[in-house]
């Protein structure tokens, strides 16, 4: 496989630009997206490079728009959205936090206002499968979350469904599953995080607090599709797991449960031979839906 650098462009450094990746749908052409600041104001301006031409060029508009974090945030049907600010607004007034989307064809930005949520709440902008979605906190219920979703043609969100009430009152969403769960991170001061899966077809709503003894770093998971390339050694996806005779390598996840109990409590309410030994402490029906849920992990 050859990989070739990409030079980036002449007087710019990493610490002024945000970076994003797109699919030119009309060109079949993969693209690299630069958001860069002008000047001191809250404008920015796109560079494009593109691997076709292997060449950047810089878009004419100048868009209101401050980008938020050095990468965007997610790629939904080939272009890059950002979270970010409208420079137009008045600071003194706080600014308005705004999505905006890239058309990696064009270069041009089309911004999208949040829904109405409450000052100094916490909204997530996400990519639930082949939509954006926002959830903001509820302004009626406590600790109720709302969720929306996008039409880009008219830049109205629909609400959708709503989850709750969750342990704590911050909430955010750090990641949404390709099988359509959202991961929800509840915080309170002193309480630390609580973990939580919501389904919203469903509303099933789980909450592992497992994971908590794990350092998870949400963030550095990213919106993937399989590779349009196979180097030696790699698997496809969803057979990561899989003998050569498609036997699965794992038991289940219920098994492994039930034999980490027996392992805990070999002897302990023993009333027969050894051979019939059953832990009595254990909640069957709790593991069952442990499995059920294992799906999710």
């Amino acid at each position: 496989m050859k990989w070739k650098p990409v030079a980036l462009p002449q007087a710019k450094s990493w610490h002024e630009m945000s970076a994003g990746l797109g699919f030119d749908h009309v060109n079949g052409d993969f693209k690299i997206i630069w958001v860069g600041p002008v000047g001191k104001s809250e404008s920015s301006r796109v560079e494009i490079y593109s691997v076709k031409e292997e060449s950047w060029y810089v878009g004419d508009e100048i868009t209101n728009f401050s980008p938020s974090s050095f990468q965007c945030n997610f790629v939904l049907r080939g272009a890059p959205y950002w979270t970010g600010r409208d420079g137009k607004r008045d600071k003194n007034l706080g600014g308005f936090d705004v999505l905006a989307r890239i058309d990696p064809c064009t270069g041009s930005c089309s911004r999208f206002r949040y829904p109405d949520h409450g000052k100094d709440y916490v909204v997530s902008i996400v990519k639930l499968r082949d939509v954006v979605a926002a959830l903001v906190p509820s302004s009626v219920q406590n600790n109720v979350l709302n969720l929306y979703h996008l039409d880009e043609n008219s830049g109205s969100w629909t609400l959708m469904n709503c989850v709750g009430p969750l342990d704590n009152r911050i909430t955010y969403a750090p990641q949404c599953l390709s099988t359509g769960e959202i991961v929800l991170v509840t915080w309170k001061h002193g309480l630390g995080e609580v973990t939580y899966f919501w389904d919203p077809d469903t509303n099933r709503l789980l909450c592992n607090r497992e994971i908590e003894d794990l350092e998870v770093c949400w963030y550095r998971a990213y919106s993937h599709v399989e590779s349009l390339v196979c180097i030696e050694g790699m698997v496809q996806i969803g057979k990561e797991h899989r003998e050569d005779t498609g036997q699965l390598k794992t038991r289940t996840f219920l098994n492994f449960r039930l034999h980490e109990a027996m392992l805990l409590f070999p002897t302990s309410h023993a009333k027969g031979p050894p051979s019939e030994v059953q832990p009595d402490i254990m909640n069957t029906d709790l593991l069952s839906r442990e499995a059920e849920s294992i799906h999710l992990l």
